[in-house]
């Protein structure tokens, strides 16, 4: 998996089919392209700084252009071209595969965390073996990594929050990506799992510090909120014994 933001890729450029002035920038070794300016790079292709969507720049003079966007990166569609990320030249000639994340000042954009979605964190040493769920990359970085024939599941992305639940004896523990929360009657998360007495069919059925991951979805969520007047949740993924089921382990457990 790799860590790395900003990095220097190769390049090459193809003509844009709907501007004169602008070119496609295919970045080597990935499915991304970017719309850029055609005067800004080297027509027969070269090397330069590929900064991907969903990520946080600083208020610098060289990206005053994305301030009405808050300086964050986008796909946006240039002359009916999709533009995956922001291409910049390599001014200082560094290698390829150079991280500049650091550098550049680059972060990664994390969606605020609305108020009924947060609460009273839960000191980690009282849930250490609970682990962070592991950061998915994008195919398009990866384009040949899936071999013929291999096994591949596809499931459906719902857009919420990630929720994270775990037991240990009589006490369930409940949370998001970053942190789990005390129980509070305003916590989203913990309204989810209250529903129609999930929580005790998990204190019955759930065998101890196994890790479910899921997402919750619905009222005051997000803004795609899917039609229904409270949240409900779905799984996708849990964490055994140091490592993360396989789909049928996974089902089967479900």
């Amino acid at each position: 998996m790799s860590k790395a933001i900003a990095t220097v890729v190769k390049y090459k450029l193809r003509k844009h089919p709907g501007a004169d002035t602008l070119s496609i920038a295919d970045v080597e070794g990935s499915a991304w392209q970017v719309v850029v300016r055609t005067t800004d790079f080297v027509v027969s292709g070269g090397t330069a700084i590929y900064i991907p969507v969903d990520t946080i720049v600083p208020e610098l003079p060289e990206f005053e252009f994305l301030r009405d966007k808050r300086f964050r990166i986008k796909a946006i569609k240039l002359r009916g071209e999709y533009s995956y990320g922001l291409l910049i030249p390599n001014k200082e000639n560094l290698p390829v595969g150079e991280d500049v994340t650091n550098k550049l000042g680059i972060k990664k954009y994390e969606p605020p965390v609305p108020i009924e979605m947060s609460g009273e964190a839960m000191p980690s040493s009282e849930i250490g073996w609970i682990c962070v769920y592991t950061d998915i990359e994008r195919y398009e970085n990866f384009p040949n990594v899936f071999k013929d024939k291999e096994e591949v599941v596809v499931t459906e992305k719902i857009h919420g929050s990630n929720l994270r639940v775990s037991k240990n004896g009589n006490d369930l523990f409940v949370g998001g990506h970053n942190w789990m929360w005390k129980e509070s009657e305003r916590n989203l998360y913990w309204k989810a799992i209250r529903q129609n007495d999930f929580d005790k069919v998990l204190l019955e059925k759930l065998s101890d510090k196994i890790i479910l991951f899921g997402e919750v979805y619905g009222k005051k969520v997000q803004k795609l909120q899917y039609g229904i007047d409270t949240q409900k949740i779905v799984f996708y993924d849990a964490f055994k014994d140091g490592r993360y089921l396989n789909w049928d382990e996974f089902i089967e457990m479900m």
